[in-house]
Parts: C-alpha cells; sequence; structure tokens
C-alpha cells in the first residue's frame, strides 16, 4: 500500500490458511490486514514476476498488476476489501 509521500504501508498476515478457509475449487485462502490513517488518500498496488495473478473471480489480472485507489473516511462502517487470486506460476 502506497501512501502520501511516497510512503509504504505493509500488509501483514491475519491467521493462518485455515482460519482464512478454502475458497471455490478447494484453494487455500490467505488473509492480510493493513492499518490505514483515515481520511487519508491511499493506493493499493499488487504485483507479481512470480505468480499470475486473477481479481476475486478468478479472471487474470490485465499486465499482471492491479493498482486501486482509496480513502477510509472517519466514521466508515465498512473498511475497504480486496481479494485476489493466484492463478499458477508464471513460466
Amino acid at each position: 500500500m502506497w501512501g502520501p509521500k511516497g510512503l509504504y504501508y505493509p500488509a501483514h498476515s491475519s491467521g493462518s490458511p485455515a482460519a482464512a478457509g478454502n475458497l471455490q475449487g478447494g484453494i487455500t485462502g490467505y488473509s492480510y490486514r493493513l492499518a490505514v490513517p483515515l481520511d487519508t488518500a491511499l493506493n493499493v498496488y499488487i504485483a507479481s514476476h512470480d505468480v499470475k495473478l486473477g481479481d476475486a473471480a478468478g479472471v487474470a489480472l490485465p499486465v499482471n498488476a492491479s493498482q486501486q485507489s482509496f480513502q477510509h473516511a472517519t466514521g466508515d462502517t465498512n473498511p475497504k476489501t480486496f481479494s485476489f487470486s493466484a492463478l499458477g506460476l508464471l513460466p
């Protein structure tokens, strides 16, 4: 996660694969959490040189990357979530 002035906010695992549960097709899910500052424009960016990435529905990401802007407002009771999938290893 990249914030204002180029600050980097790393995501941290929020439990074991068993805690995240299995996804459709028996694939193990992993969950990560990130504390973010309120009322601050942020960008979440995901990319990989080793793993083919997909969206939550398993559709391959264009150019194997995604960047999305968001802001968590003070008083917002529904924090923003992002879901991605690993579709396999890249050659």
